[in-house]
């Protein structure tokens, strides 16, 4: 009960910023904004981030899956939250815990950087990948340090999965999207965070999107950030922030206004 209770709080926090929370200091949200400037942190205050913190600090228990560009998790303010796979054994060419993905130890990656997607999500040595994911990680667990940005929830654990090229555009199909979001739930995944978009709407993967939600897995996306884009407006919906069954996120200014980038919901 405990767990479904964090995870419904943690859920709406991610929806704010898509991306979720922790706390350690009772001052800490004046210590934060001594530091950094308001306007680095003016995002968590919106949220109402530091009264959350004082109902739940996050749990390494709680996965957020995060399908994106490829999470560098070299960085220091989130390698303490990388998930791992401990059924499989790494490097071994075998689906130890035949799931269907060979030593998907660390997540896996959707794209295909040679012939066929592979189990290094972060890319292989040399490749280069998107900056996108890890800055989505960052906002969802980077360690209250003093150092850089607070994560609002940096005691979870992130699942590393990859579906967007280098230059932060879909490198796979509609149909290994939808296997990205089955891997999530068939691993453990609480939550999904999805920043993709994409506008017309397709149900290649809508199933996918259902075998998610059946399976009380928490869906969360962004409605897009290419306002008026393709003849779009007030109505036009991206995808697959616009399906019913997912938390579709669009982007704030300080003042509480829609960001000028930022398309409307459903």
């Amino acid at each position: 009960m405990k767990k479904k209770h964090s995870l419904i709080y943690l859920t709406i926090l991610i929806s704010l910023i898509v991306g979720c929370q922790i706390g350690k200091l009772p001052n800490y949200a004046s210590a934060l904004t001594a530091q950094n400037g308001v306007e680095f942190d003016w995002h968590l205050s919106k949220i109402g981030a530091f009264d959350a913190w004082k109902i739940t600090n996050g749990s390494s228990d709680v996965v957020i899956a995060v399908i994106d560009s490829g999470i560098c998790f070299n960085h220091s303010e989130i390698t303490h939250a990388e998930w791992i796979n401990t059924d499989e054994i790494a490097g071994n060419a075998i689906d130890d815990d035949a799931n269907g993905y060979t030593d998907d130890v660390a997540g896996w990656d959707f794209v295909s950087i040679g012939e066929t997607p592979d189990n290094e999500p972060e890319g292989e040595p040399g490749d280069e990948v998107h900056w996108h994911a890890t800055f989505i990680a960052g906002l969802i667990a980077a360690a209250i340090d003093g150092d850089g940005i607070a994560g609002i929830a940096s005691n979870v654990t992130l699942m590393n999965l990859r579906v967007l090229k280098a230059d932060n555009y879909a490198g796979c199909t509609y149909e290994e999207l939808g296997d990205s979001i089955r891997y999530a739930v068939d691993n453990g995944a609480d939550v999904i965070s999805m920043s993709l978009q994409n506008y017309p709407d397709t149900a290649d993967y809508y199933d996918d999107i259902l075998y998610a939600y059946n399976n009380n897995v928490s869906l969360v996306s962004c409605t897009g950030n290419r306002w008026l884009a393709a003849g779009g407006g007030y109505y036009y919906r991206s995808y697959p922030g616009g399906y019913d069954e997912v938390i579709s996120v669009g982007a704030t200014n300080y003042y509480d206004a829609r960001a000028d980038y930022s398309n409307y919901g459903p």
